[in-house]
């Protein structure tokens, strides 16, 4: 989960900006879309299906749009059009952090999850 929080702490603020610009999000909803993102990207490597070589599309199509909406009350279309949005920066991230700190490291543990995400994105944002 590590590498997923210094994305997070790295790129968090300009993802942000980005829902907000390209798929029509609340500041608000951003910061409460971001990181449930990455979890569950956590969640997929934890059960080892995170694959960074399939394209940002499958990839957000993995994330399960229908279900994250759920999560933090957004609706599918919308949640959808949110990881058309930035999938593609995360997942560039990925392969670049991957590369410097290698695959296993990826995300420090594979427990998964959204644990230490919603604090850390309450300190970026303010929240």
């Amino acid at each position: 989960m590590e590498l997923i929080k210094k994305l997070l702490a790295d790129k968090g603020p300009e993802l942000v900006q980005t829902l907000v610009a390209r798929a029509g999000f609340s500041e608000g909803e951003a910061n409460d879309f971001l990181p449930a993102v990455l979890g569950k990207l956590g969640d997929l490597f934890g059960r080892g299906e995170l694959d960074l070589t399939e394209g940002a599309s499958k990839l957000a199509e993995r994330i399960n749009p229908g279900a994250l909406g759920l999560q933090i009350g957004l609706d599918e279309e919308k949640a959808s059009s949110g990881l058309a949005a930035i999938v593609p920066d995360l997942l560039e991230g990925l392969k670049g952090m991957a590369g410097t700190g290698g695959i296993a490291g990826l995300l420090g543990s594979s427990d998964g999850g959204t644990d230490g995400l919603n604090d850390l994105a309450g300190k970026l944002f303010g929240r």
